[in-house]
């Protein structure tokens, strides 16, 4: 008998009002530190959840860190830690990039927590109690980067094409988890857009996927991968005949990572973040096109298994490449958001990453053509607007009472940056056309300009939050400090 849960236009222009909305960005392998691609994801999940805030949504984000699986254990022995403290070490700066990026997250989740391995293994059991847990020999083709096994069709010349690495050879009994149960059904929820893929060739792409899947592996003995979530003992237990004296298996790395999305939500027990899961009135994920697989087919079926809510949309954006390869820890060509945000400032680094980067394709980056951007749009456009209208409206002497009497806008509409920048190009040009800090000029131009700026910054909250907060404090002291300063 089944035992499932017991139940109580670019980036903004699809964002609509849905009442409660839990976000979620892919939990980052804490292998090495963070790079640009990863940020990119953050900043993302971070303009929806505070658009949606700003709609009075109520809106749950959850990120974090994914710590388990073969690769965290075989870098943290390269290095002569034990793997609780490299992950330790290593997702602090995940963390940090959160909070130096202005991400609004709710909940950091770190699944080397006794609390997720709690509720991994809770999961585990519901699978189980299902019938779609069953041990099986196994032997196959295992990729340590992407933590996941894979088929000779999959590699070229032998080698993963993500990696550029030839995968491991393994042979061994482990759980299976019963995906080809429910492809069928996944295939329709993706076909008939009760699950969103965006965008839509990433739709097609996932339902050829689909069609092809078969029951998952679900565990590795703890020999061949001694760091992870365990099993359940009572699992084990039940099953060790069937193993023939099989020692303790450890949890596929992919089946305990998705399960953040639960043990991440609020509440002690399991029920009571099932339940949370399960009153949203929306849920998002925002993934990597590399990881559409395991989101758009496994986690679907896991979801199913249970019993469980799906998601609404999985939001699948592209890689950021340097001269054409993927920027990729693997491939030693990162690119350190945390340097960048420390030379740069945060808002400098999203708002590259929200208007100039695509919101679904791969993109190219450059130091060079970053410091081109900072230059002509956020220094001579937006700080040079700030800085002379800020000038202006100080020195016209009008009582700070007038501006801040005049300024009424207690739910600014949502708007895409490129209908901000366009905004701010129009107000630059209204200013040098009419000349306004002629002394002539009717102080309620001047007014004027005082709601334009504010009108602006509120628009830009959801994007530059400490830029629109600073052009805020500065209308409020008339006081104009350079924005963002040239780089010579």
């Amino acid at each position: 008998m089944e035992k499932k849960f017991n139940m109580e236009k670019k980036h903004t222009e699809s964002i609509k009002n849905s009442g409660k909305v839990l976000i979620t960005t892919s939990i980052a392998y804490v292998n090495s530190a963070p790079h640009i691609g990863y940020a990119l994801e953050l900043a993302q999940a971070d303009l929806f959840a505070r658009a949606l805030r700003a709609q009075r949504d109520k809106v749950y984000f959850l990120t974090g860190t994914d710590e388990n699986g073969l690769k965290n254990y075989q870098t943290a022995k390269e290095q002569n830690l034990s793997p609780q403290d490299f992950v330790d070490k290593n997702s602090a700066q995940f963390l940090q990039l959160t909070q130096d990026l202005e991400i609004s997250n709710n909940n950091f989740i770190r699944t080397s927590s006794d609390d997720h391995h709690r509720i991994a293994q809770e999961f585990w059991q519901k699978l189980s109690d299902t019938g779609d847990i069953y041990p099986k020999e196994y032997q196959g083709l295992y990729c340590v980067g992407c933590e996941a096994f894979v088929l000779s069709r999959d590699l070229v010349d032998g080698h993963c094409p993500h990696h550029q690495k030839a995968p491991e050879k393994v042979k061994e009994i482990n759980y299976f988890f019963r995906l080809g149960k429910y492809k069928n059904q996944i295939y329709e929820l993706i076909k008939s857009d009760a699950v969103k893929i965006f965008p839509v060739e990433k739709k097609s792409e996932l339902l050829n996927i689909i069609k092809d899947a078969e029951d998952v592996s679900f565990s590795r003995s703890s020999d061949k991968l001694p760091w992870g979530v365990a099993v359940p003992a009572s699992q084990e237990d039940s099953k060790v005949k069937e193993f023939k004296g099989s020692i303790k298996q450890i949890m596929y790395v992919w089946c305990d990572a998705l399960v953040n999305y639960i043990s991440g939500l609020p509440g002690k027990s399991i029920d009571e973040k099932v339940n949370f899961w399960q009153t949203q009135d929306k849920i998002i994920h925002f993934v990597g096109k590399d990881i559409l697989r395991f989101h758009g087919l496994i986690w679907l079926g896991m979801l199913l298994s249970t019993g469980l809510k799906l998601p609404s949309e999985i939001r699948v954006h592209g890689f950021i490449t340097q001269k054409g390869q993927k920027i990729s820890k693997s491939f030693g060509n990162t690119v350190d958001p945390l340097e960048y945000i420390k030379k740069y400032g945060a808002d400098a680094v999203r708002f590259y990453l929200l208007h100039i980067i695509p919101e679904y394709g791969d993109s190219d980056w450059s130091e060079e053509r970053f410091r081109e951007v900072y230059n002509s749009l956020l220094a001579n456009e937006l700080g040079n607007l700030a800085q002379r209208s800020i000038t202006l409206i100080g020195k016209s002497q009008i009582p700070k009472s007038k501006f801040q009497n005049n300024y009424n806008n207690q739910n600014p509409k949502i708007q895409t940056l490129p209908q901000i920048w366009l905004q701010i190009k129009q107000l630059n040009a209204q200013i040098s056309e009419e000349k306004i800090w002629e002394s002539q000029t009717p102080k309620n131009k001047i007014v004027q300009l005082y709601q334009d700026l504010y009108a602006i910054a509120d628009s830009l909250t959801i994007y530059l939050p400490q830029t629109a907060q600073e052009i805020r404090t500065q209308l409020s002291t008339f006081a104009p400090t350079p924005i963002f300063p040239r780089i010579n």
